[in-house]
């Protein structure tokens, strides 16, 4: 047992200083750009997202492979089989409901499910990783055409539970939606799902906030309520939650289509390690980084820790010493909206992965 966690531990620091040595000039190849969106198809710009193979990253992906095959204890030849499993794998792992990839999407990518070890490793030491971003790309499609279709849904949708409806929670063994009328069929059950959980989740919080309603004695006069003229009008109910789930699925869009290759890269040879052992894990140049400030329990910076909430604000959770408290204009909970660098004009990073 010590000696496969030692085996384990060698193939992924290895792997990782290789990868950090093919990393030290990283390529962005993101090219995205903005359209406005049809009033019916929900408020903010869609982004047209393509993304291509970074100079380096073949050569990442050929030695990547090269190092499982030879050094991984398990010795197993990356062949059709395994070329299989990291097919089914990488498309799960954008997609593990199976609700956006259509079956004419699988079909159209079923060239590569035998192929994907020929294109990395015959390839004279550098991979073609096309495949990987072209599976990518069309999630971020499927992905588009279902957050416009939620708000569609939320903006006329009544919303009413009287009948007995019933919704397969786990897709995980279903198939993927023929087409997609059934991927939007799929989507509305979700959608109401989701709405449904919204709508007792603050049933609950209501009981929680007002015992003496919920125990049915009749609450007494508050003088301190605020008068008529003082109210200030809120949301419903139904606005609320509409709101809640828009943001989320938009957010969850936004992650995605910030993306570049070596976003892609990241998980398409960490799904490869995976097919060979669930233990073994691909570190690119950004993982590397946070593992080894985990390891060493060292980190430089201004001092400011930070979260991202739940409506996507990047908020300063403590501060530690360091410039941040030194300059006596940041404080603990404050939020960060835009950031400039220098003269430059400040970036919206509202939803923007931390």
């Amino acid at each position: 047992m010590r000696l496969r966690h030692l085996l384990r531990c060698s193939l992924l620091l290895l792997s990782a200083g290789v990868v950090a040595a093919l990393h030290a000039e990283p390529s962005l190849t993101l090219v995205a750009t903005e359209k406005k969106a049809d009033p019916d198809q929900g408020p903010s710009a869609i982004r047209s997202v393509h993304i291509t193979p970074g100079p380096n990253d073949g050569r990442i992906a050929f030695v990547t492979s090269q190092l499982l095959e030879k050094i991984h204890y398990s010795k197993r030849t990356f062949d059709e089989a395994v070329s299989g499993k990291l097919f089914d794998k990488y498309l799960e792992s954008f997609d593990p409901q199976h609700l956006h990839f259509l079956q004419s999407d699988i079909a159209e990518f079923e060239k590569y499910r035998t192929n994907l070890n020929r294109l990395t490793v015959n390839r004279r030491q550098n991979a073609d990783v096309e495949p990987a971003c072209q599976m990518f790309e069309r999630f971020v499609e499927r992905l588009q055409q279902h957050v416009i279709y939620v708000d569609q849904v939320l903006k006329s949708e009544k919303f009413k539970f009287d009948s007995d409806d019933r919704i397969n929670v786990s897709r995980k063994e279903s198939p993927y939606p023929k087409d997609l009328a059934e991927a939007r069929q799929l989507w509305k059950e979700r959608i109401r799902f989701e709405y449904l959980q919204e709508h007792l989740g603050k049933l609950t919080a209501k009981k929680k906030a007002d015992p003496v309603s919920a125990s049915g004695n009749k609450p007494g006069k508050d003088k301190s309520a605020p008068t008529a003229k003082t109210v200030v009008k809120k949301k419903s109910e139904h606005q609320e939650i509409v709101d809640t789930i828009s943001h989320r699925y938009h957010r969850n869009l936004r992650f995605f289509t910030d993306w570049n290759n070596e976003d892609v890269l990241q998980v398409y040879l960490n799904t490869l390690a995976h097919v060979y052992d669930p233990h073994s894990d691909y570190f690119g140049r950004a993982q590397l980084e946070s593992f080894a400030i985990s390891m060493n329990l060292s980190l430089s910076g201004i001092g400011a820790e930070l979260i991202s909430d739940e409506n996507g604000f990047c908020t300063i959770r403590h501060l530690m010493p360091g410039p941040a408290a030194k300059s006596k204009k940041i404080k603990e909970q404050d939020r960060i909206v835009t950031v400039a660098q220098c003269n430059q004009p400040p970036v919206d990073v509202v939803d923007m992965n931390l």
